[in-house]
């Protein structure tokens, strides 16, 4: 950093102090005790946005722009505040301090509160609240007066308003909206029975404090801000403000320092304190009022004067129009020539008189002289008087030149250059403005021609022509304007003043010539006229902005292209109306176009965001700034109006805030637990599911500051540590992949608990930059999968308990029932004969569906045998195929067989599958004849398909066909007989054979189930 040298003593300041001395020399505030990191911090978020790299070039930058100076200023001036910020101070104050204060107070006594550093006002409002929700129904019957106070003017204007946008009071309960606050246009205003409570005023917390006997003291963030020597003084401030026990609150960032011997401390985590009695008055040297230190909420305070209880009236600064000073600065230049011209004059007739004066002294002494010639006789006798005579000239002689001396500094003192020529045009003198402006010595100048004069630039057409023909005729000129580019010094206007006298008894002429060089002057006028016609242009060329001056009534003077575009109105349609015809009706109703007059008029200046009418009587939003144009003497003249359409933004707003209040609501009510982690594997949020899941709260794990999964799976359930490296969830990041899976969590108390997830990494251009994991805790899923493998297990206990004790009396069942039927068949009893005979079918299907729960059981337990050996494939179709043709006598079983192979595997098994097959096909077609089997040898494999033109399965039964227990319902609803296993019994035979099942099949049109198998050597 560049070191800079104060001239009044040796000490040697940085840049940062220069600019810290520029703000105190044009603001009046003194930021020498605010916090340097902060002072720093400051400075470098302005050299930021000005595109500034060294602190040298902004400290230029700054000395040429006041209003870069005005803005670092407000930057300075630091304002965080929102309304109830601490919320468990809030709590501690009612329980403990707010009691104390109604007890020792009667009601007629009021309860005084400062809030020193009060910004716009959220914390003194806050505080009111605070109180009326403590004393309830009792509110009324308690006095409470709230005295705020703040450094920044325009602060303590907005705080008296008491009026916020959404934004600012997004922590504000809804309970308390509806009960403090009134809705209003964009925004919430405090109600006037709380407004009541509060008074703003103007006031540095340095100063003397602005009420003594002070209940209770709020200050938050405001100290941070302030030097150690600085932070001191402002507590002994609040120390002699308070009363005997009264109560100090600060901002949790905040501490005592070494004012602490002051205080007693009530709640050190809340930072309350009260006021200790030390005996005597508190006026450290270093408390003097000439200390100027800003001050204000989360600011530290400046230099104005203390404040009283009574505000200030406001003091508004206004702006000239870039061509207003223009004008101004080219009236006073004139105004300065007009001066040195009249110089001038007096000064040619002071002039005049010396050389009148000089030609009558030289008369009387010629006369002398010659009288002396003729009287040389008397000489002697008149020796007296020649002395007197002598001592006379002597004396004039003596004003003479000191006559000559005054005119010459004169001359040398005007800047405007001055020359005297004589009838020749000859340079008899010049003064030194001459000499400086021209570039000329004096002895380049002088008895030189001055047509001649610098290598004869001065040979100027229209100089030659003033001098030689129009100023003999008329002997003295004004304002005669000559231009001409001098090759040493370049292009320069002038205006000539000339005048011609005589000198001597000759009476020789002489003309003395005053040159003004009015280059600058005319660069100005023209770059001012040039600025107009820029302006005028840009003016009419902007079609987004409506552009328009109005008189202080608002009728429209002027109308740009923009404002025609905007509202629809032509130029000629508006000149000379009221502009708040574009106002809508309910707006003009209310007289708000009005008012918006009367703010310009009262502050110069007036923003605000509201509808307009189109010609065509259509809406839109606008945002406007009126501005107040001020004539030389401060009054205003006109206004000018800039507005914008901004519908589509307002639309977007409204959008953007459904929209995240839907998030919100999703984010509130979500079931998942949502975590966002950043590139460092640290938690930046999570969900209120992630904080009921986990047990641990969003502000533990940031306060943890260590990767999330540090907190939440460091550790097996085992107990062994578990590195991140290994961590699924925390490969998404690198890898750029999504990554599913489940994994363990450790509570807060080391309990563990399953959980499923999904990490998904967040990329910004192809770079991983974050994670947004997704959790699900599976605790009651893993059980009710136990619970349901255990059932599982139990049925599968039960049905091949059941199917093996079962098997035993059908047999036995079976064997007398044919006994029956030959019995019966033998007395010829043919009709009891095929009655047994029936029941003997349905022993069975009794028998088959035993089986089947057998293979089930098998199949599960893993106990079903195979006995695998060769065999021709073709044959075994072929015999099924003749077997099942005998059980029906509708359909017609066709065999599209390719050329036999010999395959290896269990033959009874893979038979069993082709007889499912068939069966389901011959039971699902009741109305087609036709069933088709076909087979497709490949090198590797040999499949083999069932194809029936039946009722047909849909896509969703597809999937679940080859399921345990699963049955098809037909198109009419009706349900086929069957307990659901024989096909997930096929399946199972295949997969064992290391093959595959699939069905294909269309709703209507039939199905055609396959399974293929490996050709194994």
């Amino acid at each position: 950093m560049k070191l800079v040298k104060r001239k009044d003593n040796d000490r040697f300041i940085s840049d940062s102090d220069t600019i810290l001395a520029i703000l105190y020399t044009r603001t009046g505030i003194d930021f020498s005790q605010y916090k340097s990191t902060t002072v720093n911090r400051r400075i470098q978020r302005r050299m930021l946005l000005n595109h500034i790299k060294t602190l040298p070039e902004y400290r230029a930058f700054l000395e040429k722009n006041p209003d870069e100076i005005e803005a670092l200023r407000r930057d300075m001036l630091i304002q965080v505040t929102s309304f109830f910020r601490e919320l468990d101070q809030f709590e501690a104050l009612k329980k403990s301090v707010f009691p104390a204060l109604i007890q020792k107070k009667s009601s007629k006594t009021p309860i005084t509160v400062w809030v020193p550093g009060c910004a716009t006002g959220e914390e003194a409002y806050s505080l009111a609240i605070a109180f009326q929700e403590f004393l309830g129904k009792k509110a009324p019957l308690r006095r409470i007066k709230i005295f705020a106070t703040d450094i920044d003017e325009d602060a303590i204007r907005e705080a008296r308003k008491g009026l916020y946008k959404k934004n600012v009071i997004n922590h504000v309960s809804p309970q308390r909206l509806r009960r403090f606050f009134i809705k209003k246009n964009n925004g919430y205003q405090i109600k006037q029975t709380v407004r009541a409570l509060c008074e703003f005023v103007v006031h540095d917390v340095t100063h003397n404090p602005p009420l003594t006997n002070a209940d209770l003291i709020s200050c938050h963030n405001l100290l941070i801000y302030l030097g150690q020597e600085l932070q001191k003084k402002a507590l002994i401030r609040m120390h002699q403000a308070l009363a005997p026990h009264g109560f100090l609150v600060l901002g949790k960032a905040e501490g005592l320092g070494e004012a602490s011997k002051l205080f007693h401390t009530i709640d050190s985590k809340q930072r309350i304190y009260s006021r200790k009695d030390i005996g005597g008055i508190l006026a450290p040297e270093d408390l003097q009022d000439t200390v100027n230190v800003p001050a204000g909420k989360d600011h530290p305070p400046a230099p104005k004067p203390a404040g009283t209880m009574q505000p200030k009236v406001l003091q508004q600064s206004h702006r000239q129009h870039n061509i207003s000073k223009l004008k101004e600065a080219l009236s006073l230049t004139q105004e300065y020539a007009n001066e040195i011209i009249d110089e001038l004059d007096v000064m040619n007739k002071e002039l005049q008189s010396a050389v009148e004066e000089l030609s009558t002294s030289n008369e009387k002494l010629l006369m002398t002289n010659e009288e002396l010639e003729t009287a040389e006789e008397e000489l002697q006798a008149s020796n007296e008087e020649l002395r007197t005579l002598n001592e006379e000239l002597e004396v004039r002689n003596e004003e003479v030149v000191r006559a000559k001396d005054y005119v010459e500094a004169i001359v040398n003192t005007v800047r405007e250059s001055l020359i005297v020529l004589d009838s020749n045009f000859r340079i008899k003198s010049a003064n030194k403005a001459f000499h400086d402006t021209f570039k000329v010595t004096p002895e380049e100048t002088k008895n030189t021609l001055l047509f001649d004069l610098g290598n004869k630039q001065w040979n100027i057409p229209k100089l030659r022509t003033f001098l030689t023909k129009t100023l003999p005729q008329k002997s003295m000129l004004d304002d005669f304007i000559v231009g001409h580019n001098f090759e040493t010094i370049g292009q320069k206007t002038m205006i000539l003043n000339a005048r011609t006298m005589e000198q001597g008894p000759e009476k020789n002429p002489l003309v003395l010539l005053t040159i003004k060089d009015i280059t600058e002057l005319r660069k100005g006028e023209q770059s001012l006229r040039e600025s107009e016609e820029r302006f005028r242009r840009l003016v009419e060329s902007v079609k987004d902005y409506a552009i328009f001056m109005m008189d202080v009534k608002g009728n429209i003077l002027s109308w740009n292209k923009g404002a025609e575009h905007l509202l629809g109105y032509t130029e000629a349609e508006v000149i000379g109306k009221s502009a708040a015809q574009f106002f809508t009706p309910e707006d003009r109703k209310t007289g708000m176009f009005e008012k918006l007059i009367a703010t310009v008029v009262k502050n110069g200046r007036s923003q605000v965001e509201n509808w307009l009418m189109r010609k065509n009587g259509s809406r839109f939003w606008v945002t406007g700034v009126t501005t107040a144009v001020y004539d030389e003497a401060g009054k205003i003249v006109s206004m000018s109006k800039i507005a914008r359409d901004i519908t589509e933004r307002k639309r977007a707003e409204e959008l953007l805030q459904a929209q995240k209040e839907i998030f919100q609501t999703l984010n509130d009510n979500a079931t998942l637990g949502l975590f966002i982690m950043d590139e460092r594997h640290h938690c930046t949020f999570m969900n209120p599911a992630a904080e009921k899941i986990t047990g641990f709260t969003f502000e533990e794990v940031k306060k943890a500051n260590k990767p999330l999964h540090d907190i939440i799976q460091h550790t097996r359930p085992d107990g062994s540590y578990y590195p991140m490296c290994e961590c699924p969830i925390d490969r998404a990041l690198p890898q750029k992949n999504r990554i599913p899976g489940e994994d363990s969590f450790i509570r807060p108390d080391g309990s563990f608990y399953p959980v499923a997830f999904m990490a998904s990494p967040i990329l910004d251009k192809g770079k991983p930059i974050g994670t947004v994991i997704e959790v699900r805790d599976t605790t009651e899923e893993k059980k009710a999968e136990e619970e349901r493998r255990w059932l599982e297990q139990q049925k599968d206990e039960f049905i091949g308990i059941a199917s093996h004790e079962l098997k035993t009396p059908v047999t036995s069942i079976k064997a007398y029932t044919q006994i029956l039927q030959h019995r019966f068949q033998k007395a010829g009893d043919m009709k009891s004969a095929d009655m047994v005979g029936k029941m003997d079918a349905q022993i069975d299907k009794l028998t088959s569906l035993i089986g089947d729960l057998l293979d089930v059981t098998k199949i599960e337990g893993g106990k079903l045998p195979f006995h695998e050996g060769p065999f021709d494939f073709n044959e075994l179709i072929g015999e099924i195929v003749e077997e099942m043709q005998r059980t029906t006598a509708r359909h017609t079983l066709v065999q599209q067989l390719v050329k036999s192979r010999t395959i290896a595997g269990d033959r009874d098994r893979i038979g069993q599958v082709i007889t499912n097959f068939l069966s389901n096909a011959i039971k699902y077609s009741p109305h087609a004849d036709t069933i088709i089997i076909k087979t497709k040898t490949g090198k590797e494999r040999v499949t083999l398909c069932v194809q029936d033109f039946g009722c047909g399965i849909s896509k969703e039964d597809q999937e679940k066909v080859f399921e345990r227990f699963y049955r098809i319902i037909a198109s009419d609803q009706k349900t086929y007989p069957g307990l659901g296993l024989g096909l997930y019994i096929a399946a199972e035979i295949i997969k064992r054979h290391d093959g595959k099942t699939w069905v294909e099949s269309e709703k209507g049109k039939g199905s055609t189930f396959c399974f293929s198998l490996p050709l194994k050597q």
